[in-house]
């Protein structure tokens, strides 16, 4: 986490994607970043994988899809209001079904 503060440090950055955040869900909010909001979608059954939106706090945005499928595959997806940019963070275990993966990415 030390590594990505100092990076953001450097400049600034309204969108920020992570995969493989390797979160679990009781304590995304101890990886918070300052000026920053954050969407998660981790995994509950095992470790590794997860996927993670941070936005810059002066913008506003909505959630669209947030969702773990299979118990291995996150997605997140913002919109921004202001712009109609939407971002995904999507993380796919290389052993899961791609069908299902492709039908809700």
């Amino acid at each position: 986490m030390d590594e990505l503060k100092t990076f953001i440090s450097r400049k600034v950055h309204d969108v920020i994607i992570l995969v493989e955040t390797w979160l679990k869900e009781e304590l995304t909010e101890l990886f918070q970043i300052k000026n920053y909001r954050s969407v998660h979608s981790c995994r509950s059954t095992k470790s590794g994988g997860g996927s993670a939106i941070y936005v810059r706090k002066n913008l506003d945005f909505t959630v669209s899809l947030c969702e773990t499928v299979e118990k291995v595959n996150n997605f997140v997806k913002i919109t921004l209001k202001d712009s109609n940019a939407s971002f995904c963070a999507i993380y796919r275990q290389n052993k899961s079904d791609i069908d299902t993966f492709f039908f809700v990415s």
